[in-house]
C-alpha cells in the first residue's frame, strides 16, 4: 500500500481507541475504506479474541494530466485519484506513464470519472509503440477542450485523430493506426517534413507537407554610371 498509511487506515476503519471486536462491522469499514479512490478493492475480517485483518489493494496512477493550470493522476479507469503534487511520468512503481495536455477549463475532484480508461490505456500502448512500428516518437499528448486527439512528435509531425469521447470514438483509434500504418509504407513519416496526418477519416488519410521556405529575393546590381 502506497497512499493509505498505517493510521488512516485505522481512522477510517474506526480501529483506534482499543474497541471491542463485536462493534467492528467488517461491512462499514470496508465502505469506509472504498470512499478513497486509491482504493481498488478492499477485504476486512475480523476473528475472536481480538484480531481484525485489513487487506488493501490500490490503484497505480496511469494519466498525468495537465489542465486548466493543475496537474492530476488518473487510474487505469479515466478515474482522478488526486492533484499529482510534483510526482512526473516515469516507468517506477507509483508513477504514471502518460502524459496529457488536455485545453478544458475547470477543476476536477478526486473520484469524478475524467477520461475513457480505454483510451489511456490506448494512449499508453500508442506511446510505446510509435517509434518501432512508425519511426516516430511520441513528444507530447494533446486533448483540446472538446477531446480532439493529436500527438505530436518529435521528427515535428502531427498525427490528428478527431475526437474521442464515445466508445465509438475511442475504438476507431485501431483502424485508424492500420491506416497509418499503410500510409507509412508508402511515405516515409519520419522524413518527409510532414506538418501533419489527418486521420479523422481512417479512409482518407490526408497529408500536408511543410512547405519549404521561399528562396530570398536576389540584389539587382546597380546601373553603371
Amino acid at each position: 500500500v502506497r497512499h493509505l498509511s498505517r493510521s488512516a487506515v485505522l481512522k477510517r476503519t474506526g480501529l483506534t481507541g482499543g474497541k471491542n471486536l463485536f462493534v467492528i462491522t467488517p461491512e462499514n469499514a470496508e465502505s469506509a475504506l472504498r470512499a478513497d479512490p486509491y482504493v481498488r478493492g478492499v477485504s476486512v475480517t475480523t476473528s475472536l479474541p481480538n484480531r481484525v485483518e485489513v487487506s488493501i489493494e490500490e490503484w497505480e496512477p496511469l494519466g498525468l494530466v495537465h489542465r486548466d493550470g493543475r496537474d492530476y493522476l488518473l487510474n487505469a479507469e479515466g478515474t482522478m485519484l488526486s492533484l499529482a503534487g510534483g510526482v512526473g511520468v516515469g516507468p517506477g512503481a507509483g508513477q504514471p506513464h502518460v502524459e496529457i495536455a488536455w485545453a478544458a477549463t475547470g477543476a476536477l475532484r478526486a473520484g469524478d470519472h475524467v477520461l475513457s480508461g480505454l483510451l489511456l490505456q490506448d494512449l499508453q500502448r500508442i506511446q510505446d509503440a510509435f517509434p518501432l512500428a512508425y519511426g516516430l516518437n511520441v513528444k507530447a499528448i494533446d486533448l483540446s477542450a472538446d477531446q480532439q486527439l493529436t500527438l505530436e512528435t518529435r521528427e515535428g509531425t502531427r498525427i490528428l485523430f478527431g475526437q474521442m469521447v464515445t466508445p465509438e470514438q475511442v475504438g476507431s483509434l485501431d483502424a485508424k493506426l492500420a491506416s497509418l500504418k499503410a500510409l507509412g509504407g508508402r511515405v516515409d513519416l519520419a522524413h518527409s517534413k510532414l506538418d501533419y496526418v489527418n486521420l479523422m477519416n481512417q479512409n482518407q488519410p490526408v497529408t500536408h507537407t511543410i512547405p519549404s521556405p521561399s528562396p530570398s529575393p536576389r540584389a539587382s546590381p546597380s546601373p553603371k554610371k
